[in-house]
């Protein structure tokens, strides 16, 4: 059961007695409890019977005691765990899970992966709406950002979609902020333009990871150069360790495109692990520059780099020279080697 399915159950008056929502991405187990607390009882009900206790606070009797009273002037009541992960008797609420009560709704927010094999959640699996929140992997968040962005009536493209992703990871409740922004910035059935995202997520339109790419696929040595010595000088805004992971990810794409460059966009996105056949064209410029000598030379130079990054080669290097010879290196026809 997904998380609009609970919702649409909750907001049709299909409720359960328990709900144990757990997981490592909060955002999902937020919209679920923000539903149970804003839309199960009247406003008139809830000084009586809604109440909303954390883990870090309570304990297990104190729980119990308020899902087993009788609701006041209304249906049912209404009791709000939240923070459940941080409670130091949770487990001892085993015997309420087994037996709850039929006018209560109990709804816990476990921010936390949990032990399945434990009694308590064996009989939470079995006797309460049981949901897990996983947080996405970095490839799902842009396709994640396309499809939020369209259910608010807007659109992206997906290489903004990809910036937006870079910016904020994958933590689903910092990209909701972000793209809420942007969203009200532009009117129903318009287009968020890259220029904008740039602007609002506040990353260079020149200086940045895909402009990188480009370059590194167009074999344009001078601008390549460019960015990196920018990267450099606000390592803060580009960890090193993090832009040498998305160029691994990149060049892996581009060894797999060399084996489908005559397939149709839509099957070469699929076979090379693209999330929009848009970015097709640009892989096969890529797969079109480089030998397969070279882009093993490139997974060369990226292990170096990646080494001296972490402290691990010849004494301690500048990442703007650790970023010079990866660059110069790989884009250059006079290989030179810089004794790092």
């Amino acid at each position: 059961m997904n998380h609009q399915s609970i919702i649409a159950d909750i907001r049709n008056n299909k409720l359960a007695p328990v709900y144990f929502l757990y997981g490592d991405e909060a955002h999902y187990i937020d919209q679920i409890i923000h539903t149970i607390e804003n839309e199960v009882l009247e406003e008139s009900e809830k000084a009586f019977n809604q109440v909303a206790l954390y883990g870090r606070e309570v304990e297990f009797k104190q729980v119990v005691d308020h899902a087993r009273q009788f609701p006041m002037m209304a249906d049912r009541k209404v009791v709000l765990l939240k923070e459940a992960q941080f409670m130091r008797d949770f487990d001892k609420l085993l015997s309420y899970f087994e037996k709850p009560s039929n006018h209560t709704i109990l709804a816990i927010s476990y921010k936390k992966s949990i032990d399945k094999r434990k009694k308590v959640f064996k009989t939470l699996a079995s006797n309460s709406i049981f949901f897990e929140s996983k947080r996405l992997y970095d490839n799902q968040v842009p396709a994640w950002i396309e499809q939020y962005v369209r259910s608010k009536g807007k659109k992206i493209h997906p290489k903004s979609a990809m910036i937006i992703a870079s910016k904020t990871g994958v933590d689903l409740s910092k990209i909701v902020n972000e793209v809420d922004k942007l969203c009200l910035m532009v009117n129903d059935g318009e287009e968020i333009k890259g220029d904008l995202v740039y602007e609002q997520i506040g990353m260079s339109k020149d200086y940045n990871i895909f402009e990188l790419q480009s370059a590194i696929s167009h074999r344009n040595l001078n601008k390549a150069l460019s960015i990196v010595q920018n990267f450099a000088e606000n390592e803060k805004e580009h960890p090193l360790v993090r832009e040498l992971a998305s160029l691994t990810n990149y060049f892996q794409k581009v060894a797999l495109a060399k084996a489908y460059q005559s397939l149709s966009d839509v099957e070469f996105a699929r076979k090379v692990g693209l999330y929009s056949p848009k970015f097709a064209r640009d892989f096969k410029v890529a797969a079109n520059s480089y030998s397969y000598e070279e882009i093993q030379r490139f997974f060369t130079y990226l292990l170096k780099a990646d080494k001296n990054s972490k402290g691990l080669g010849t004494g301690k290097i500048k990442t703007e020279d650790i970023w010079f010879d990866l660059i110069y290196n790989v884009l250059s026809k006079e290989t030179i080697h810089i004794e790092i």
